[in-house]
């Protein structure tokens, strides 16, 4: 019985609880990073599109002079 009563008394978290709070803050920032990484993704995108389309255009106005 001493021992544990000595365990009820001691202070301090247990491993338990600090992977729950890790956890809890590092989903958001997870996330966070992910919607950065899509936003990075569609404007690469955006951008190959874009040139892909002028160079296109280019053509078809250089074959319709010719």
């Amino acid at each position: 019985m001493k021992v544990n009563k000595k365990l009820k008394d001691k202070n301090g978290f247990t491993l338990v609880e600090l992977l729950v709070v890790i956890v809890i803050l590092a989903v958001p920032a997870l996330f966070k990073n992910i919607n950065k990484a899509k936003a990075a993704d569609l404007k690469a995108d955006y951008k190959a599109f874009k040139s892909a389309s002028l160079y296109y255009y280019t053509d078809r106005i250089l074959i319709l002079r010719l």
